[in-house]
């Protein structure tokens, strides 16, 4: 055989290797996550709730001796929280005394060892109520201090006046605060006004006014009840009161003659969607089971009933406006404050809460959806706020047979747990401890196990010929990926000439990956053209006629192989946890607004493919400070069995305007990568001629890349092949972009129109009606011309601010409503040098920054796709598809 002459080949020195069953990273046990918040613990029937309770957007907490209301007027464990003159705790006005609801009668002096003890309160609950004789003054009130601070008065007027009868003597500082009343019995669904109450909360804040964190509950006679906040106005100096929600604490026929109750519970900053800088929170207890929808602006909660307790509704005041101002005002604390009606003797108390020192939740089991490991590791970590003094403590149990695993270590509310093998169904009880004037508080919890990868080497081989006879792979076939991965894909045919490859016949899957050698010196340089999945193995017997002797021989098969990508392996990939990448990110800083910002996208990225088996040396995701939009929708909230490559690439297009590709060239198994769109001055990776120039006296061949490539050469160059360079134009999908976020957050008009972008492109229509004459009139010769109007539109309600708005009408706006040059042709596979693998190289990928010189003209495209097709190796051609760079577009903000 005739020696080849390898400086006259096309792409010289590359010799083609296929390996089958290379080395791997992969996933053999998946990550579990469980997250369990606010109502969705302790809903099963096998839960058990004992001396702690459930309130509506502020977490489980130890049970107030004050959540029974006969437990409380008949006991003394709750005395201690009232505030009362005669403790020094409380201002009243004169003829107000102390009058107790309950008196011990004679026989209940503690014989009987069971309900009634030594704890049964001798003096009764404690009220304050006015009495006076006939001759005297109805109106008893703190004039002082009601003139100081007076209340809101509703535009209609009042028709009785209401009488400052109480304030504490101190400032109330957002502390939990029980106003409670008795109703007249002569009040039957009347609207009169019955009471009010003054308390301090976090401070609201609006366009045009900044609220002091002082409020007012006005309470009226048919069951409803006013909130009001003291807020000042741009440019004034005066304090003014604005109303800001309504609800019903009660039913109309259930008022008179009843005994009322609010709970005020100031939640911290940022513990709610819609309060920027905190909400209030309100415990609402009716004696029915009735239920009521809330007022405008407030939102209903809803209720929680366990067996033997009253029923609870919980309300939660939501200052929308608050998200418009920068950064949260103070509250100004003041005392706590009671006003009453003129004519009106009603019984009325403050008090404090006093909870148990100590109860426990246990709740619903949680099951692993695998068998762990031997010496498996799983982790608790709580959600919520433990002060000083206060613990939870978390415990697990088996739920066959209820035995206690130990818990092996704790650091930072994070608990540490070493599974029984085999062992696959579970729950935690949760034990709590405080003091009578401060409880832990328990929001959620979350349950880890980390993924197990591992490294797998089921021996690998590679069809290779004998002698003077050709090696196995005679053909091949690459689609290369565009900003989709999911394109890629290879179809090779393999010659098995000793029939000794039996895995190729009863595999159907296998991991395999296609190198090139590209230097003369040193045959272990490859560079890797294609690493994924083998997805059919259709094989045809070639030896008939040949001896058990010859060669090749009787078992002589050829295989016609079809391959997808690694993107195969992450497309199989379902999420095993619930995580909300919208939530706050716990390693971020504090913003100016008071609350932690979500997550990086980078972090969502890299931490999904983790969870799909890829480790971190699988893995090249660059840090990027750019964070996803704080959400009221569900859109990023990963659920159980969720498909992740989906997720991935919506975050990376969207949010960073990137694609995710693998860079099989990368590391030692290849590596996931981000690809982002490249601007000018364009880093060129290389070039394409059409006009082949050669030396007069040189020795040069035009079809070799050697005669492109010296020394001189600064990038790769290769010929284009005649007649293969093709030009067209994709033209635009739309000349009209609306998008808009219509989400929770955005408000009423004109805030809403806010979260909406208008762009056109003038050059595809006429939008403006201008006269032919007028210089900017749209040029028909224009690539992006059209004539009339064809709209798109976008709705997202994650789409939250404008920031975000204007973020996607540009990435929208370049890929959609702009004609795209689009050039094609064949021409050798140029290997470049790799940009972070130092003495490597790869093909050419999208986006890859490229020239072409045609007819003298040296013009820049960035790659679409690289799509290589050989037969002999000596001829390693491939298809190449450009688009020309977009222009730049900015909208005006």
């Amino acid at each position: 055989m005739a020696q080849i002459n390898q400086e006259d080949l096309v792409t010289p020195h590359r010799r083609s290797h296929l390996r089958f069953d290379v080395p791997d990273q992969v996933l053999i046990q998946p990550p579990f996550s469980l997250i369990r918040m606010g109502t969705e613990i302790a809903r099963g029937q096998d839960s058990k709730v004992f001396q702690v309770r459930y309130l509506q957007n502020a977490g489980w907490e130890l049970e107030p001796y004050q959540a029974n209301l006969s437990f409380k007027h008949e006991r003394n464990e709750a005395a201690s929280g009232t505030l009362l003159p005669s403790n020094g705790l409380l201002a009243v006005a004169s003829s107000h005394v102390e009058v107790p609801l309950f008196s011990k009668s004679a026989d209940l002096n503690g014989y009987d060892p069971g309900w009634y003890d030594a704890n049964v309160v001798a003096q009764g609950d404690v009220f304050l109520q006015k009495r006076i004789s006939g001759s005297d003054s109805t109106e008893q009130r703190l004039s002082a201090d009601q003139d100081s601070f007076p209340s809101a008065i509703e535009a209609e007027g009042e028709n009785m006046p209401m009488d400052r009868v109480a304030k504490t003597t101190h400032n109330h500082d957002q502390a939990p605060i029980i106003f409670s009343f008795i109703a007249p019995s002569s009040f039957v669904n009347v609207p009169h006004k019955i009471a009010q109450f003054h308390f301090n909360g976090p401070a609201g804040a609006g366009k045009k006014w900044k609220g002091r964190g002082q409020y007012q509950l006005t309470f009226y006679g048919d069951g409803k009840c006013i909130l009001a906040e003291k807020v000042r106005y741009e440019g004034e100096v005066d304090d003014e009161w604005l109303r800001q929600h309504s609800f019903q604490y009660a039913p109309a026929y259930s008022v008179s003659g009843q005994s009322h109750r609010i709970e005020i519970r100031p939640v911290p900053a940022g513990k709610l969607l819609f309060a920027k800088y905190g909400a209030i929170v309100f415990d609402v207890q009716v004696n029915s089971q009735t239920d009521y929808a809330a007022g405008p602006g407030l939102l209903r909660a809803g209720t929680t009933q366990k067996p033997g307790r009253s029923a609870q509704s919980t309300y939660v005041l939501a200052n929308a406006e608050s998200r418009s101002s920068e950064s949260p005002p103070a509250t100004v604390n003041a005392p706590a404050r009671v006003d009453v009606r003129r004519d009106l003797r009603i019984p009325f108390q403050l008090s404090k809460l006093v909870y148990r020192t100590s109860g426990h939740l246990v709740d619903d089991v949680f099951s692993l959806d695998f068998f762990p490991k031997v010496n498996a590791e799983l982790t608790l970590a709580l959600i919520g706020n433990a002060p000083s003094g206060t613990s939870i403590t978390p415990r697990l149990f088996r739920a066959d047979d209820d035995t206690e695993i130990p818990s092996t270590g704790s650091d930072n509310g994070v608990y540490t747990f070493d599974l029984p093998f085999g062992m696959r169904h579970f729950y935690p009880r949760f034990d709590f401890a405080g003091t009578s004037e401060t409880t832990p508080i328990l929001e959620g919890y979350q349950v880890r196990m980390d993924q197990l990868i591992t490294t797998l080497e089921p021996g690998e081989f590679e069809p290779e010929g004998v002698g003077d006879i050709p090696y196995g792979l005679t053909s091949v076939s690459i689609t290369g990926s565009e900003a989709d991965p999911s394109q890629e894909s290879m179809r090779v045919t393999v010659e098995d000439l000793g029939g000794s490859f039996d895995r190729l016949s009863v595999r159907g899957r296998m991991l395999a990956q296609l190198e090139t050698e590209y230097d003369p010196e040193d045959e272990e340089k490859r560079c890797v053209l294609f690493r994924g999945h083998m997805v059919d193995n259709e094989g045809e017997v070639r030896g008939y006629g040949h001896s058990d002797t010859s060669y090749p021989s009787r078992k002589w098969k050829s295989y016609d192989l079809a391959f997808l990508g690694v993107w195969k392996r992450l497309s199989e990939s379902l999420s095993s946890v619930r995580f909300d990448w919208h939530g706050p990110d716990p390693t971020a800083a504090v913003g100016p607004d008071g609350v932690k910002p979500p997550y990086k996208a980078t972090t969502a990225i890299d931490t999904m493919l983790g969870w799909a088996g890829f480790p971190p040396e699988m893995r090249n995701i660059p840090d990027i400070d750019i964070r996803l939009y704080p959400s009221a929708t569900n859109d990023l909230f990963i659920e159980p069995l969720v498909n992740l490559c989906d997720y991935i690439a919506r975050i990376a297009r969207d949010y960073l305007a990137m694609w995710l590709t693998f860079d099989a060239n990368s590391g030692e198994y290849g590596k996931w990568t981000l690809v982002g769109t490249p601007t000018a001055p364009y880093d060129i990776k290389a070039a394409f001629v059409t006009d082949i120039e050669v030396d007069p006296g040189v020795r040069k061949l035009s079809h070799s890349l050697l005669s492109y490539n010296g020394e001189e050469v600064e990038i790769p160059t290769a010929f284009i092949r005649r007649d293969a360079f093709k030009v067209k134009t994709r033209p635009l999908e739309g000349n009209r972009l609306v998008v808009t976020g219509t989400g929770l957050l955005a408000g009423a008009p004109p805030d809403m129109e806010k979260l909406t972008q208008v762009v056109y492109n003038f050059d595809s229509c006429n939008f403006l009606g201008l006269d032919e004459s007028h210089p900017n009139f749209p040029d028909p010769n224009h690539p992006d011309y059209i004539g009339y109007d064809v709209p798109i539109y976008v709705v997202d309600p994650s789409l939250q601010t404008l920031e975000a708005v204007n973020i996607v009408t540009r990435r929208v706006y370049e890929i959609a409503c702009k004609s795209t040059r689009i050039a094609s042709f064949m021409a050798p596979l140029l290997l470049i040098d790799h940009e972070i693998e130092e003495g490597r190289k790869r093909p050419l990928r999208f986006y890859d920054p490229v020239t072409v010189t045609h007819l003298g003209v040296e013009s820049t495209w960035l790659v679409r796709n690289v799509n290589p097709s050989y037969v002999k190796d000596g001829l390693q051609w491939a298809i190449y598809e450009l688009e020309a760079p977009r222009e730049a577009f900015l909208i005006p903000e």
